[in-house]
């Protein structure tokens, strides 16, 4: 008999127990009365070899004031983590019919702590033993339960088996609910998937002795269900991330369904994905914030690339020469004006992106003109370095275009970070535009707070400060 076959004619043998309580029952209660006795013959079957082995310990140990000691003495003779300190067992229970209720009621009180957790999960003692004692259907229930159809000695229903066998019995118990028995338990294949998740693709856990817990979200709701949270900020990138790797799950799950052992109507794995930060995988929560950042870069560089080189153009340095106002005044002076036509455009474009997008930054307004207002300190100062070294508002215009459109292409607007090949990537650390972009899309889309944005915060203050001072070195008072 193969294993599938074994394990279906097991459990029906120990549902048609059931027939014993027919009337007193309701078949959709019958499991309350056949699920706890099941775990309990388990033990039973368990512990018997060892039995008297218990006894004699618990007897030398008995007035034992520490519980911790007497457990550790209890548990070592009955070679388990668990232990039953009665004289009866449910087969030697059935030699005194006359007193087997309150027999029975001493018997599960006698097993060990975490086996007695175990058993009032099922509040069979508080309210099934009571009305099986009013009908009498104890004794014969238990007489039921010490036939060969329910034996369950290790030695001939081994644990996987025991396991398959009891979900098959909570998947007829769900049946008469109109349930399904993935509502009860998580299956096999589930559990033997998430382990092999977590062993095959978190390397770090394998070299490391940290302890990692898997949290099962679906026990006893739905059962059969995998979590997939994906970062969505970009919505394509996240959205083709999630479709490869639902590919990859079902593929693997169903590996694992194949390598395990059969068991009766096997649940299928469904897998939930939870797209983080952009849950509609919108391409414009994605691209509005970064557009922001194209336009006060434009605007601002160009406006402050064309400043100094008009003077030239217009041959006005000379009258600069004779102004009493030191060279970091001047080019503040030059740069202020620039800086808030900049902050004026951002302030256009996110009523705009709100009125025709609806976007709103998740994070602090704030924390968006903080970030603006330095970067523009720096990509205004590298617009005046252009222009110093410029003889032509033309050559000036061609050479900011030239460095923008590699900014542009640098900075991960259009093409993720991660998707270019290391020695680009590289690049992109001396690219002020790809921190500001990191930012305000975390503030957009994450609600990143200051202390997330702290890297790029302090990346930005570097580049403006290094600018600013080259701009002031780099200003010459000439015409020429």
């Amino acid at each position: 008999m193969d294993l599938n076959s074994k394990i279906t004619n097991k459990a029906a043998l120990i549902w048609a127990i059931a027939d014993k309580i027919t009337g007193v029952y309701k078949p959709h209660e019958y499991g309350k009365v056949i699920l706890p006795l099941t775990v309990i013959k388990r033990f039973d079957s368990i512990l018997e070899e060892t039995k008297s082995d218990v006894l004699a310990a618990f007897e030398k140990c008995r007035d034992m004031d520490n519980d911790i000691m007497r457990n550790e003495i209890l548990t070592k003779a009955s070679g388990h983590p668990f232990y039953n300190t009665s004289k009866y067992t449910l087969r030697t229970l059935l030699d005194d019919p006359d007193h087997i209720d309150d027999n029975f009621a001493s018997y599960i009180n006698a097993f060990s702590p975490n086996v007695c957790e175990i058993i009032e999960k099922f509040e069979f003692a508080k309210d099934e033993l009571p009305k099986m004692r009013e009908y009498g259907l104890l004794f014969t229930v238990l007489q039921e339960f010490g036939t060969e159809k329910a034996d369950m000695h290790p030695s001939r229903v081994s644990d996987i088996e025991m396991g398959y066998i009891f979900e098959e019995l909570i998947r007829k118990f769900s049946e008469s609910y109109n349930e399904e028995a993935g509502q009860h338990y998580t299956p096999r294949e589930v559990i033997e998937l998430m382990v092999h998740i977590l062993l095959n693709f978190d390397n770090a856990m394998l070299s490391s002795k940290e302890a990692r817990t898997i949290y099962d979200p679906a026990c006893g709701t739905g059962g059969a269900q995998v979590l997939m949270s994906v970062n969505a900020i970009n919505g394509i990138k996240g959205g083709l991330g999630a479709s490869y790797a639902n590919g990859i799950i079902a593929e693997f799950s169903a590996e694992v369904s194949a390598d395990s052992a059969p068991r009766p109507n096997p649940q299928k794995i469904e897998i939930l994905s939870d797209f983080k930060f952009n849950p509609y995988l919108s391409s414009k929560a994605f691209m509005v914030p970064a557009i922001l950042v194209f336009l006060i870069s434009l605007i601002g560089g160009i406006l402050a690339a064309l400043n100094i080189v008009s003077e030239k153009e217009l041959g006005t340095m000379e009258q600069m020469n004779v102004a009493p106002v030191s060279k970091t005044m001047f080019i503040a002076s030059k740069l202020f004006p620039v800086w808030i036509i900049g902050m004026a455009i951002l302030s256009a474009g996110i009523i705009l992106a709100y009125a025709v997008y609806g976007l709103l930054p998740k994070g602090s307004f704030l924390l968006i003109y903080l970030f603006a207002a330095i970067y523009l300190t720096a990509f205004t100062a590298f617009g005046l370095v252009v222009s110093n070294i410029s003889s032509s508002a033309q050559q000036a215009i061609l050479v900011f275009i030239f460095f923008i459109m590699i900014f542009l292409l640098m900075s991960g607007i259009f093409t993720p970070l991660s998707s270019m090949p290391a020695w680009a990537q590289n690049m992109t650390l001396l690219n002020p535009m790809r921190y500001i972009v990191e930012a305000i899309r975390a503030i957009y889309l994450k609600g990143a707070t200051f202390s997330d944005l702290l890297p790029q915060f302090l990346a930005i203050c570097a580049f403006s400060i290094a600018l600013n001072i080259y701009a002031v070195a780099s200003f010459k008072r000439s015409s020429n």
